[in-house]
């Protein structure tokens, strides 16, 4: 964990140097994959070369629940095996809050730019703070199964992504200033997890609780599908 994260942090360095190099060929873009998760991504991009650029990627997501039931909305019952699986939810779960910030590097296999190879680096940060919650799903005989809460909630969850995702750019209507483009891109990679919950005033796993924390870490598959859409000046 202490080597990603310190990776993180010397390739961040290192695009603002690279940033400062020239003051012009910018592009600038919005993923509308991920508004579909209810996050808001705007991501800077700027022309190294002919072939190579560099970008930083912004995000927020603010919660649209407040408090009730984490239902089939929020998570996928039949994965809901343990505390594991529900750290996977919080991409659906509406009580999350987040930002996220991260790095990519765009290495186009002609001067045309139209296909790409991208290395790409995120650290995400997923919150929300005393939120009444209860969580769990009967099964056929009527108990529960997997992982279960009920109680006043605290989460957090740190998120430190690695993926490589091939792409293409397609160029559209120019104007005098500006050109119109689209970044179609999929890909794979690993997602280096940990988490932090504390429950008071309630129950996890029909154990009744005053003040109990969960916490631990784990690494989870992770496939980028992103359709973004954006200037390039």
């Amino acid at each position: 964990m202490r080597k990603f994260k310190s990776a993180f942090i010397l390739a961040l360095i290192s695009t603002s140097l690279l940033a400062q190099r020239n003051s012009q060929n910018y592009r600038f873009t919005t993923e509308f994959s991920q508004y579909i998760f209810g996050n808001i991504p705007v991501s800077i991009e700027k022309l190294v070369n002919k072939k190579v650029t560099v970008g930083l990627d912004l995000g927020v997501r603010i919660a649209t629940k407040q408090s009730g039931t984490i239902d089939n909305k929020d998570y996928f019952p039949f994965t809901n095996k343990g505390v594991y699986d529900y750290t996977n939810q919080n991409t659906f779960n509406r009580f999350y809050n987040a930002y996220t910030i991260g790095l990519h590097f765009k290495y186009y296999f002609r001067e045309q730019r139209t296909f790409y190879l991208e290395p790409a680096f995120y650290y995400r940060y997923w919150y929300f703070n005393e939120k009444n919650i209860e969580f769990g799903r009967s099964d056929i005989n009527g108990g529960f199964q997997g992982y279960f809460f009920e109680g006043l909630r605290n989460e957090r969850q740190e998120d430190y992504v690695f993926c490589v995702n091939l792409g293409r750019t397609i160029k559209l209507k120019q104007t005098r200033k500006n050109r119109y483009v689209l970044d179609f891109e999929m890909g794979i990679g690993i997602i280096d997890r940990s988490y932090k919950f504390f429950t008071e005033r309630g129950s996890v796993k029909d154990a009744p609780v005053r003040a109990y924390t969960e916490s631990g870490f784990g690494k989870h598959p992770y496939v980028n599908l992103g359709l973004s859409i954006g200037l390039e000046r």
